[in-house]
This record gives structure tokens, sequence and C-alpha cells, in this order.
């Protein structure tokens, strides 16, 4: 199952429910962000975001100047250059270069 998801995303306006971008679905599920950023496995999940977990395994390239995140499936999450730069950060410390 984890390697189904794309990203999990803190729903605006209700705190203890997340969506969970799979490859091919959106889910809700009725759960906190920070719960999810406690179950998630860090090797895969990139959790140093506000509102996002991203699956880092599902990554196919990431794009500052377009401001955008590209998985595998050719989904996108749209995500300013701060948020893409903590990620390649973080690859790099993990050896997962892109």
């Amino acid at each position: 199952m984890a390697a189904e998801i794309n990203y999990i995303q803190a729903m605006t306006g209700h705190r203890n429910h997340v969506i969970v971008k799979t490859i091919n679905a959106e889910h809700i599920i009725s759960m906190n962000l920070t719960q999810v950023k406690k179950a998630v496995p860090s090797k895969y999940f990139f959790t140093g975001l506000k509102s996002y977990v991203i699956n880092l395994q599902n990554i196919s390239g990431l794009f500052p100047q377009r401001k955008a995140i590209l998985f595998k499936n050719q989904d996108t999450l749209s995500a300013d250059p701060r948020t893409i730069k903590k990620i390649q950060v973080y690859q790099s410390e993990m050896g997962m270069i892109q």
C-alpha cells in the first residue's frame, strides 16, 4: 500500500482528516497529519513539511522553476521552490538523488 501513495495532504478546515493521493485514486482518511508522519516509514516518505508527506520513491522529477513535483504516474503537485529545495536536500542526505 505505501508504494502506491504519492503524497498525503492535510485537509484544509478538517484538522483530523487527510487526503491520501495514490497512483490511481484519492482517499480521505480520519487521521491528522502528525499521526500520519509517525506512522509512515521515514526511509521512503519525506515528513519535513507542514502540510504534506511525500513518497520519495514515486517522484520522477522536481521542478523549482515550474513550482512542481512530478510523480511517476504523471500526477503533479504544486510546491514552492523552498519546499522543493527541502526535498532535494533530504534526498541528497539520504543518497537518493533524482
